[in-house]
């Protein structure tokens, strides 16, 4: 997405905590990952909301709020013309199993041997770092950028109107309020369905007894 609504998401939520904002994190690992947070000069939490809940994150993975050309990439795809390749490595260990650290774990693919030489000199310099040779389709077959551009939404267009009109903020509550209900519908579906079989348990558990 353009930086401009990144800066306009957190100036409206500043106006309506009436808070000034330091700190903007998508993803960490002190339980606050995949979460649109902010956070202030004293590191007190101001907002924080899911990912599939934000308008300006959710906008972002629906692809409904991405620049035009991420829907014509040229680069989007398994052959690259950089010399390496960094992202998410989307899916690890679903296909064959990988047993270190999953949570935010990236993907490096050098394309040329420059690249090559690139990583393997850093990893020398940088022990702190943990590098693991995967199998290159693995990462290929769930990376979506590393298979072909994304495609437009079906609210891309509507998004693109209200923004003319109400500026970033409003323009994405307006386009996806429905979507962000629709969510919080679902996973309230799925949490009562799995509360439901937990307290049938014990009574399952007594009839055994019984028997």
């Amino acid at each position: 997405c353009p930086s401009l609504y990144l800066k306009n998401e957190i100036s409206y939520i500043e106006k309506k905590k009436r808070a000034k904002v330091k700190t903007c994190i998508f993803r960490n690992n002190a339980g606050l990952n995949y979460c649109f947070v902010l956070v202030n000069s004293n590191k007190t939490i101001v907002y924080k909301r899911g990912a599939y809940f934000n308008p300006y994150f959710r906008g972002f993975l629906t692809a409904v709020t991405l620049r035009e050309n991420c829907y014509t990439c040229d680069y989007a795809r398994k052959k690259r013309i950089s010399d390496i390749t960094i992202g998410d490595f989307i899916c690890l260990g679903k296909d064959t199993p990988f047993w270190g650290n999953k949570d935010n774990a990236s993907v490096v693919i050098a394309n040329t041997e420059k690249g090559l030489n690139f990583y393997n000199n850093f990893l020398s310099e940088h022990k702190e770092f943990v590098s693991v040779e995967r199998d290159y389709e693995e990462a290929v077959k769930y990376g979506p950028s590393l298979n072909a551009p994304f495609q437009k939404h079906r609210l891309t267009y509507l998004f693109r109107e209200c923004y003319e009109r109400y500026g970033f903020a409003v323009a994405a509550r307006k386009t996806l309020r429905f979507e962000i209900f629709k969510e919080c519908i679902k996973r309230l579906c799925y949490m009562s369905f799995h509360f439901y079989r937990i307290y049938k348990l014990p009574r399952k558990i007594l009839k055994r007894i019984k028997k």
